[in-house]
C-alpha cells in the first residue's frame, strides 16, 4: 500500500474575509439588492459589493472623512458597475435621514467596520455609543434574509467597549427573528473580530 503525502497552503479566514464570505453568500441571493457600506474607509468593500450585486443592485458608501470618500469614488470609478455606487460625506447619526431622501426603506445588507482609517487622525473613528445607536437604527430595516456585517477592532482607544457594545446588541436581538453570529481568532492578541446579524422573519 502506498501512502501518499498531502501539502495543505489553507488559512482560516480574516474576520474580513468571513465579513465578505457573509456577505457573498446573502447579497445575491437579493434580486436588485440595496447594500450600505456605513465605512467606505479606502473603497475595498463597496468594490467588493459591486463585485456580487445584480445588474440592479445598488450600493451606498457614507463615511465622515472627506478622504475616504475621495478614496473610494476614485476606486469604484474604475469599476465596471461604477453607476450602481453612490459615495456620500455622512456622519453615522445622519444615515437615517440619508436613506430616506435615498428613498431607502429598507435593506438587504450592511457592512461596517469599526475603528479609525488606517494611515489617519487616530482620533477620528467609531465609537460604542455611535455604532449601538446606529445598529439599532438599522436592524429594523433588513429586509427578511437581509445581514448586518460588523468588524470590531479591540487594539486602539475603545475598541473593546465598542465590540462589547456590538456583543451585547447580537445577544439582545430577538431570537425568533433574528440569527447571530461571530468569527474571531483567539489565538491572536486583538484579532478583529467579525459580528453579523441576520434577520429570519
Amino acid at each position: 500500500m502506498t501512502y501518499h503525502h498531502v501539502e495543505y497552503h489553507t488559512e482560516l479566514w480574516s474576520a474580513v474575509e468571513f465579513c465578505h464570505m457573509i456577505l457573498r453568500r446573502f447579497v445575491p441571493a437579493h434580486a436588485a439588492a440595496r447594500v450600505l457600506d456605513a465605512t467606505a474607509g479606502n473603497g475595498y468593500d463597496t468594490c467588493f459589493i459591486l463585485d456580487i450585486l445584480d445588474d440592479k443592485g445598488e450600493v451606498l458608501a457614507i463615511d465622515i472623512q472627506q478622504q475616504a470618500i475621495d478614496v473610494t469614488a476614485m476606486r469604484i470609478a474604475q469599476h465596471p458597475r461604477a453607476a450602481q455606487a453612490r459615495v456620500e460625506l455622512c456622519a453615522h447619526r445622519d444615515v437615517a435621514s440619508l436613506l430616506e431622501r435615498y428613498g431607502w426603506s429598507s435593506l438587504h445588507a450592511v457592512v461596517l467596520n469599526c475603528g479609525y482609517l488606517p494611515g489617519t487622525d487616530k482620533s477620528i473613528r467609531t465609537t460604542a455609543h455611535g455604532t449601538r445607536d446606529l445598529l439599532h437604527m438599522l436592524i429594523p430595516l433588513l429586509e427578511p434574509g437581509g445581514v448586518i456585517c460588523a468588524v470590531c477592532y479591540t487594539g486602539h482607544d475603545g475598541g473593546i467597549e465598542e465590540r462589547d457594545a456590538v456583543l451585547e446588541l447580537c445577544r439582545s436581538v430577538a431570537k425568533n427573528r433574528f440569527r447571530t453570529a461571530m468569527y474571531t481568532n483567539p489565538g491572536r492578541l486583538h484579532a478583529p473580530e467579525c459580528y453579523c446579524i441576520e434577520r429570519v422573519a
